[in-house]
């Protein structure tokens, strides 16, 4: 069974004794460092401990049957979201936020190719390479956009000052596209090599 082939049954398939114990102890690390994070910054805020914790349980739930370069990432995003909220990391480092969102956006795209390779097997329909890495561009980039459109809306709804400008939502939306960008270099870059060495032949 080639790479792709691979990649795509890994979908839907169950998944093995070892990548289970595996990715619990992921979730649990996660946890962990969540943890650490409210006892270095005893004036963090209780109720944002409590959804950094609800947010890893949720993503190793959702995403407990996706391949581990879906599982993984995701989960390191919210440990840096964590800490951004949690430690203070977004005023103590003045780029912190606009690389939570870069790397959201590598997230993002992984999630899109899946996603997609899972729909284009649902409808029997050829799995196009190119297709793939088109759906996982646009896919981080709407959902980049859209998050700032929640922000938006609570701003104006509510009365909170979750964005800061025009710039820095412009930012966090360029961070988002680049982020997907970067994951289709990368995974086009991983596929190309796959296919060249299943081209290579046996010694």
């Amino acid at each position: 069974m080639t790479e792709k082939n691979q990649w795509q049954e890994r979908i839907t398939g169950e998944v093995s004794t070892k990548e289970k114990q595996q990715k619990w102890m992921i979730s649990v690390v996660s946890l962990f460092l969540m943890i650490v994070f409210w006892v270095l910054e005893p004036a963090a805020e209780t109720m944002d401990v409590i959804g950094m914790l609800l947010a890893v349980g949720g993503v190793s739930l959702v995403l407990f049957r996706f391949p581990m370069t879906i599982y993984l990432p995701a989960l390191v995003f919210v440990v840096l979201a964590g800490a951004g909220s949690i430690y203070r990391m977004y005023d103590k480092l003045p780029g912190w936020d606009r690389f939570v969102h870069y790397f959201s956006g590598i997230v993002l795209g992984a999630i899109g190719y899946t996603g997609m390779s899972y729909l284009l097997k649902w409808r029997k329909m050829p799995q196009d390479e190119v297709l793939l890495l088109l759906a996982a561009f646009v896919f981080a980039g709407m959902c980049a956009g859209a998050w700032e459109i929640g922000e938006f809306s609570a701003d104006q709804l509510f009365g909170m000052e979750v964005q800061h400008g025009n710039t820095d939502t412009m930012g966090d939306i360029i961070c988002g596209f680049l982020g997907g960008g970067t994951f289709c270099l990368g995974r086009g870059w991983y596929g190309k090599k796959g296919r060249g060495l299943e081209r290579k032949p046996h010694l």
